[in-house]
Protein backbone atom coordinates (compact mmCIF):
# COMPACT_ATOMS: atom_id res chain seq x y z
CA UNK A 1 0.00 0.00 0.00
CA UNK A 2 1.09 3.59 -0.85
CA UNK A 3 2.22 5.86 2.01
CA UNK A 4 1.26 9.59 1.31
CA UNK A 5 -0.62 10.97 3.98
CA UNK A 6 -1.92 10.21 8.04
CA UNK A 7 -4.58 8.51 5.96
CA UNK A 8 -2.46 5.31 5.62
CA UNK A 9 -2.64 4.25 9.34
CA UNK A 10 -6.29 3.63 9.30
CA UNK A 11 -5.83 1.69 5.78
CA UNK A 12 -3.22 -0.50 7.03
CA UNK A 13 -5.38 -1.48 10.06
CA UNK A 14 -7.81 -2.36 7.33
CA UNK A 15 -5.72 -3.92 4.90
CA UNK A 16 -4.24 -6.08 7.43
CA UNK A 17 -6.78 -8.01 8.37
CA UNK A 18 -6.69 -9.68 4.73
CA UNK A 19 -3.15 -10.28 5.10
CA UNK A 20 -0.05 -11.53 6.81
CA UNK A 21 2.17 -8.63 6.26
CA UNK A 22 1.65 -5.19 4.20
CA UNK A 23 4.03 -3.74 2.27
CA UNK A 24 4.08 -0.06 2.66
CA UNK A 25 5.67 1.81 -0.51
CA UNK A 26 5.75 5.47 -2.09
CA UNK A 27 3.70 6.60 -5.37
CA UNK A 28 4.13 9.63 -7.68
CA UNK A 29 1.52 10.81 -10.06
CA UNK A 30 2.76 8.58 -13.06
CA UNK A 31 4.08 5.69 -10.97
CA UNK A 32 2.88 3.25 -8.32
CA UNK A 33 6.14 1.70 -7.39
CA UNK A 34 9.74 1.81 -8.28
CA UNK A 35 9.64 5.82 -7.80
CA UNK A 36 13.20 5.49 -6.24
CA UNK A 37 11.68 8.16 -3.46
CA UNK A 38 11.22 7.31 0.37
CA UNK A 39 7.86 8.66 1.95
CA UNK A 40 7.83 9.69 5.48
CA UNK A 41 8.84 7.00 7.91
CA UNK A 42 7.11 8.73 10.95
CA UNK A 43 3.74 7.46 9.29
CA UNK A 44 5.14 4.14 8.42
CA UNK A 45 6.38 3.60 12.04
CA UNK A 46 3.09 4.36 12.97
CA UNK A 47 1.83 1.91 11.11
CA UNK A 48 3.98 -0.45 12.32
CA UNK A 49 3.11 -0.25 16.07
CA UNK A 50 -0.54 -0.15 15.01
CA UNK A 51 -0.54 -3.48 13.32
CA UNK A 52 2.05 -5.45 15.36
CA UNK A 53 -0.94 -4.99 17.92
CA UNK A 54 -2.67 -6.84 15.36
CA UNK A 55 0.18 -9.53 15.16
CA UNK A 56 0.99 -8.38 11.89
CA UNK A 57 4.38 -7.46 10.26
CA UNK A 58 5.29 -4.62 7.91
CA UNK A 59 7.60 -4.52 5.12
CA UNK A 60 9.37 -1.09 4.16
CA UNK A 61 10.05 -0.13 0.70
CA UNK A 62 10.18 3.60 -1.10
CA UNK A 63 13.62 4.69 -2.11
CA UNK A 64 15.60 2.60 -0.12
CA UNK A 65 19.25 1.35 -1.06
CA UNK A 66 22.45 1.31 0.97
CA UNK A 67 23.00 4.32 2.14
CA UNK A 68 19.47 4.90 4.07
CA UNK A 69 18.15 1.10 4.70
CA UNK A 70 19.79 1.32 8.09
CA UNK A 71 18.57 4.55 8.79
CA UNK A 72 14.82 3.15 7.79
CA UNK A 73 15.22 -0.01 9.96
CA UNK A 74 16.12 2.26 12.80
CA UNK A 75 13.48 4.56 12.30
CA UNK A 76 10.48 2.08 11.32
CA UNK A 77 11.48 -0.65 12.46
CA UNK A 78 9.27 -2.94 9.91
CA UNK A 79 9.62 -6.76 9.75
CA UNK A 80 11.50 -6.48 6.02
CA UNK A 81 12.93 -4.62 3.91
CA UNK A 82 12.49 -4.14 0.09
CA UNK A 83 14.39 -2.72 -2.68
CA UNK A 84 14.18 -2.06 -6.18
CA UNK A 85 14.85 0.88 -8.44
CA UNK A 86 17.67 2.54 -6.77
CA UNK A 87 19.61 -0.88 -6.80
CA UNK A 88 19.80 -0.70 -10.63
CA UNK A 89 22.38 0.63 -12.84
CA UNK A 90 22.30 2.66 -16.18
CA UNK A 91 21.24 -0.38 -17.45
CA UNK A 92 17.91 -1.06 -16.00
CA UNK A 93 19.79 -4.18 -14.32
CA UNK A 94 20.36 -4.86 -10.77
CA UNK A 95 24.25 -3.56 -9.97
CA UNK A 96 25.64 -6.27 -7.62
CA UNK A 97 27.50 -3.85 -5.48
CA UNK A 98 24.63 -1.79 -5.17
CA UNK A 99 22.43 -4.97 -3.99
CA UNK A 100 26.04 -6.14 -2.04
CA UNK A 101 25.80 -2.44 0.08
CA UNK A 102 21.86 -2.71 0.90
CA UNK A 103 22.36 -6.02 2.04
CA UNK A 104 25.24 -5.22 4.51
CA UNK A 105 23.53 -1.73 5.79
CA UNK A 106 20.25 -3.84 6.34
CA UNK A 107 21.87 -6.55 7.87
CA UNK A 108 24.26 -4.75 10.37
CA UNK A 109 21.00 -2.17 11.42
CA UNK A 110 20.02 -1.62 14.70
CA UNK A 111 16.13 -1.77 15.21
CA UNK A 112 14.91 0.85 17.29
Amino acid sequence: MHVTSDDAVALAKEVSALAHAVLLDSRTASRLGGTGQTHDWGISRRIVDALSEQGRHVILAGGLDGTNVAEAIQAVAPYGVDANSRLKGPDGRKDPRACEAFVHAANTSQRD
